[in-house]
């Protein structure tokens, strides 16, 4: 099982949250004359803060695994669009959206467990501050006629014989 990484956005709120519990427990701690567990709740509370602010996703040494947000079923890259038991299939990967404050590509990518459109960026190092192993997802849309045509273009582009297989099976 892979350990469960934060966005800055997540951090930053179980920060407060864990900084206004361990707050109150200091100050509860006070009330009874509990000195030394009041001062590590004071101090647990501060660094509760200053890991929400200044903590990193460090998840360098996983694997990149790809996921749908909703179903959160993970697929390796490797061999993702013709491999026959994968979950997603990745197309028009020769016109993504690229993102003007940072230049990250973003891709669209279909589940064939949900049916949805998720739109999803590589971003190994984590400029964004937002990605979780490698990857940041953005926003999941029901998947269109048109987005089905795009990706069966993509597998017959690409002789992705099984990704075509099981794009033709899907059913809107």
């Amino acid at each position: 099982m892979r350990p469960k990484v934060y966005t800055s956005a997540q951090r930053i709120k179980y920060g407060w949250g864990w900084f206004a519990i361990s707050i109150v427990l200091g100050f509860i701690f006070v009330s009874l004359n509990w000195a030394i567990l009041a001062w590590i709740a004071f101090i647990f509370s501060g660094l509760s803060l200053v890991t929400a602010y200044f903590g990193k996703n460090d998840d360098s040494q996983n694997e990149r695994v790809l996921v749908c947000p909703k179903c959160q079923i993970g697929n390796s890259m490797f061999n993702l669009n013709n491999n026959p038991h994968s979950t997603l299939f990745i197309y028009n990967e020769d016109k993504p959206e690229v993102r003007k404050k940072d230049g990250l590509n973003i891709f669209p990518m279909i589940c064939f467990e949900c049916k949805k459109v998720i739109k999803w960026a590589s971003d190994s190092d984590n400029h964004s501050g937002n990605a979780t192993y490698g990857f940041e997802y953005f926003k999941s849309t029901k998947m269109t006629k048109e987005d089905l045509k795009q990706a069966i273009d993509t597998a017959i582009k690409y002789n992705n014989k099984a990704g075509l297989k099981k794009l033709k099976k899907l059913k809107l």
